[in-house]
């Protein structure tokens, strides 16, 4: 009999990254049975922050995470579109193209003033300086092995923004987790073109689904992925809840 799964989870990386013990909700859902064992949980493993994905559709599940002190820090937006009438491509846009290490500071530098929509800035717990950090690692970490692909737009040690690609074992969909365009390049239309080149790079790759999440108060983001073709597939609803 396959043994039994636990009903929270330690965060390696954050915990470490953020210096407190930080664990996530396994289930969507809660009732009050399991709100108790959650509770009972991180008090015995000394739970500092624990993180919920919450499914939205479910009442219940929402005034009971309230009822337990946890408290809303973002509204997770999934799109999805399908790769099919993308032929794979043979060259890529000229102005995009594969990230190299020179490229590292100017992506750190991006990538740490792109994302303060993130749930990590409204939690209200973790420093600003540190959530910079963090998504400045994630891009580096990202031309390291994190992602499959790194696109970025601009010339060598000079890019202007960037796509990372994924894909998500075992059901081989793409994922799309960070696209990034700097402050005095945005409005130039370089986001939709670094988009619709990761959908080209995952079609060669022969990926059927790419999915992207992004913030429900982030506005621009979710109308830069409606205009490359992708229409919501879910919404779930991200809490925090601190002890101690």
């Amino acid at each position: 009999m396959a043994a039994k799964a636990e009903i929270c989870s330690i965060l390696e990386w954050d915990s470490t990254f953020f210096g407190v013990t930080i664990a996530r909700v396994n289930p969507n859902r809660l009732d009050e049975q399991t709100a108790l064992q959650v509770m009972d949980w991180c008090r015995e493993k000394q739970v500092r922050c624990l993180y919920f994905l919450a499914d939205s559709a479910d009442v219940a599940t929402l005034r009971l995470a309230e009822k337990n002190g946890f408290y809303l820090t973002d509204i997770r937006v999934t799109y999805a579109r399908s790769t099919n009438g993308l032929e794979a491509r043979l060259t890529m846009d000229p102005g995009v193209r594969p990230a190299f290490p020179e490229d590292i500071p100017a992506l750190r530098s991006i990538s740490s003033s792109s994302y303060r929509d993130s749930r990590f800035y409204y939690d209200g717990h973790f420093p600003r300086e540190t959530c910079d950090r963090m998504y400045a690692t994630w891009i580096e970490k990202s031309l390291s092995g994190y992602a499959q692909a790194v696109l970025v737009h601009g010339p060598a040690g000079q890019p202007e923004g960037f796509v990372t690609c994924a894909t998500t074992p075992p059901d081989a969909q793409g994922k799309i987790d960070l696209v990034g365009v700097s402050d005095k390049a945005r409005g130039r239309g370089i986001g939709q073109i670094l988009v619709m080149e990761s959908l080209y790079w995952f079609a060669a790759q022969g990926i059927t689904t790419v999915q992207v999440v992004t913030q429900g108060r982030n506005i621009p983001a979710q109308r830069l992925y409606q205009k490359c073709g992708f229409l919501t597939s879910e919404v779930g609803f991200w809490y925090h809840c601190w002890f101690g």
